[in-house]
C-alpha cells in the first residue's frame, strides 16, 4: 500500500503575482542602472557624490531584488515515510523546506478556528508558521515540535492527504 502523498497549493490567479515581480525587476534594473552612474561619478573624481549614489542605488537594487524573490508564493505539502513535509517554492524555481514533522512529533491536526491562532501562541511558546495562501479554502493546524521548538502550522490540506494522515495515527487527525 502507497502511503505517499503529496499537493501543491497554489492561488488561483497568479496575475496580480506576475505583475508585482515584472514591476520589482524593471526597478531593480533602474536601480542597477544608477548604482552605476554612480561608480561611473566615483571614476571621473566626484569620490562622494560617486560613492553615496552608487551605495543608495545598490541598495535599492538589492531591495527590489528581495521583494521580486517573494514575489510568486506556491506551497508543497508531502506525506510519506510517516513524516510531513512542508516546502514554499517562490518565483516557481527555488523550494525551501519549511517543516519536516514526523508524525511522532505532531501533537495533533485539527480544523482552523478564529482564535486558535492566539490559544495556542499567545504565551510565546509556540512559533506560528503560516503556509496557506488561499482564504477561501479550509485551513487546518498542526500543533507539533520540531528540533525543540514547538510550532503551530497553519496550513489547508486536501481531503484526501488528511485521511491518509488519519490511516497512519487515527488519534491525531480531527476532521
Amino acid at each position: 500500500m502507497d502511503n505517499s502523498f503529496e499537493q501543491c497549493v497554489r492561488k488561483p490567479d497568479y496575475t496580480q503575482d506576475n505583475k508585482k515581480y515584472s514591476l520589482y525587476r524593471v526597478l531593480m534594473i533602474i536601480s542597477i542602472i544608477g548604482a552605476a552612474v554612480g561608480l561611473l561619478l566615483v571614476f571621473m573624481g566626484l569620490y562622494y557624490i560617486g560613492a553615496i549614489d552608487a551605495v543608495l542605488w545598490g541598495g535599492i537594487a538589492f531591495l527590489f531584488y528581495r521583494l521580486m524573490d517573494g514575489a510568486i508564493i506556491e506551497y508543497d505539502y508531502e506525506f510519506s515515510d510517516g513524516a510531513i513535509r512542508i516546502a514554499r517554492i517562490s518565483n516557481r524555481a527555488k523550494r525551501k523546506e519549511l517543516a519536516a514533522l514526523m508524525l511522532d512529533a505532531v501533537e495533533a491536526i485539527a480544523p482552523y478556528n478564529k482564535g486558535d491562532v492566539e490559544k495556542y501562541t499567545a504565551d510565546g511558546s509556540r512559533k506560528l508558521l503560516d503556509c496557506t495562501l488561499n482564504s477561501d479554502s479550509r485551513w487546518y493546524y498542526i500543533l507539533a515540535s520540531q528540533n525543540g521548538k514547538k510550532l503551530f502550522v497553519l496550513w489547508e490540506p486536501k481531503q484526501e492527504l488528511l485521511k491518509l494522515i488519519r490511516n497512519e495515527r487515527r488519534q491525531l487527525v480531527t476532521l
